[in-house]
């Protein structure tokens, strides 16, 4: 398989790809569009695959190419996984402890929902420091907002000293 540009799984890593572009070629042939105002795309050829939407949204298509680059380019963008059994293609999402659940597959329908609606923030331990993802539009704005323009980025996340952020926490609740 071939080496993309990039790999967002939400929406907020999606517009954050994008940067201030409404198109970029993420490899051959894939691409990471622009929809509207809340909906961002991965397209392969002329097929819509994934949708990625402010809300948390992801919704899956194949436009009918059911086909292993097709599945593979879906599970790239995915936190979930599509996979194929006696010809019949399946989603496995995750069960409550965040682990792929196996034992609970659905059937791959086009047009299937598989993201729900997302935290705002996922905050990563990193020893002396903390990432802070804003997964949507309104964590970005209240980061915007809240923290010094000046704040240190690494990727998408804001990064944390450790003793700040309980006071980051406290803020984000209120």
């Amino acid at each position: 398989m071939a080496r993309l540009k990039a790999y967002p799984k939400t929406y907020q890593q999606a517009v954050n790809a994008l940067g201030n572009k409404d198109s970029i070629k993420l490899g051959n042939n894939t691409y990471l569009e622009r929809d509207c105002a809340d909906c961002i795309s991965v397209r392969i050829h002329q097929t819509d695959i994934v949708n990625f939407f402010a809300d948390g949204r992801i919704t899956l298509r194949t436009g009918g190419w059911y086909k292993k680059t097709t599945k593979n380019r879906l599970n790239e963008f995915i936190t979930g996984r599509v996979f194929q059994k006696d010809h019949t293609w399946f989603y496995v999402g995750h069960n409550s402890t965040g682990a792929l659940d196996w034992n609970h597959p659905q059937p791959f329908v086009e047009g299937m929902n598989v993201g729900s609606v997302q935290p705002d923030f996922e905050i990563q331990n990193e020893g002396t420091i903390y990432l802070l993802h804003p997964n949507t539009q309104a964590a970005q704005e209240w980061v915007e907002e809240n923290l010094p323009a000046d704040v240190q980025r690494f990727g998408g996340a804001v990064v944390v000293e450790h003793r700040y952020i309980c006071d980051i926490i406290d803020g984000i609740r209120s």
